[in-house]
């Protein structure tokens, strides 16, 4: 998000109009202006949009977003993925749509407004995602969808995390190739905006693996064993469903202690550890 250089002016969002202009500050989109007020009133914003380097069918999006919202603003971020021809084929989104309470809360949008399947979701408690600083994620693997949320910590731990959503898409209704995103922001007019920024996206195509071992690990990925909570991390989100079975949590004797990674040879590996009682 450090340009806006191939990021052209977006022309349809399915709830409200376009107004105003997106800037960037060299990390992140955010509204310049949201625009003279459009009768009758509606959410309204600036909204751009760029082109993929290829079609992707199953793929994986992970958006780095800030929605700050204390404060009793309002606002809607949303990221749509658009077909060929323009159409919406999913939209993930965090926004406040109350002007006197402070509530954030997720969307997931499969297909255009006149027929789509919508989800709302909200954390555990309301005040969970308030000044919501993290991460959103749709991803798509032959028919099913899957939507996620999450604050991010300073240390890079997932929490107040939302990740049981999936949406099986038996009819097909869903599943045209992703060829473009689009970065929309819009607020009610007369209220006071939240600040809602997009600081980075990142687009994956994912390709089927060969027979064999699955990849749960990729070069440069940092993974924690969390011993205390009897939890796994891969940079930080929490993969306890990619444990053994038979697995079982380890402890580090004092002295001397062998570590292994498998297959041999393949990765250079550091290993960083916790001193007891720190």
């Amino acid at each position: 998000m450090a340009t806006l250089t191939g990021w052209g002016q977006a022309t349809y969002v399915d709830n409200g109009n376009i107004a105003g202009g997106m800037t960037t500050d060299g990390t992140s989109f955010y509204p310049s202006a949201y625009g003279t007020v459009i009768n009758p009133p509606s959410w309204q914003g600036p909204s751009v949009k760029k082109s993929l380097s290829e079609p992707l069918q199953d793929f994986k999006a992970d958006i780095l977003i800030e929605q700050n919202n204390i404060g009793y603003g309002n606002g809607m971020l949303e990221i749509y993925f658009l077909d060929a021809a323009n159409n919406t084929v999913a939209k993930i989104g965090m926004e406040d749509r109350w002007p006197s309470i402070d509530k954030n809360v997720g969307k997931f949008q499969l297909g255009p407004i006149d027929d789509r399947h919508n989800v709302s979701v909200e954390p555990n408690a309301n005040n969970y995602w308030s000044n919501f600083d993290g991460l959103l994620r749709i991803e798509r693997i032959g028919n099913t969808w899957r939507p996620y949320w999450a604050l991010i910590q300073s240390d890079g731990t997932h929490m107040h995390v939302k990740s049981t959503i999936k949406y099986m898409d038996g009819l097909g209704k869903y599943q045209a190739p992703i060829t473009q995103i689009q970065v929309a922001m819009r607020k009610w007019p007369t209220t006071v905006a939240t600040d809602q920024r997009v600081k980075d996206i990142n687009v994956w195509k994912i390709n089927q693996e060969p027979a064999g071992i699955p990849y749960i690990a990729h070069a440069g990925n940092v993974v924690t064993y969390d011993f205390v909570n009897n939890n796994i991390l891969i940079n930080g989100e929490s993969r306890i469903d990619l444990k053994d079975f038979g697995g079982s949590y380890f402890k580090l004797t004092p002295g001397s202690n062998q570590l292994f990674t498998f297959p041999e040879g393949a990765l250079d590996t550091t290993v960083k550890w916790r001193p007891a009682y720190k």
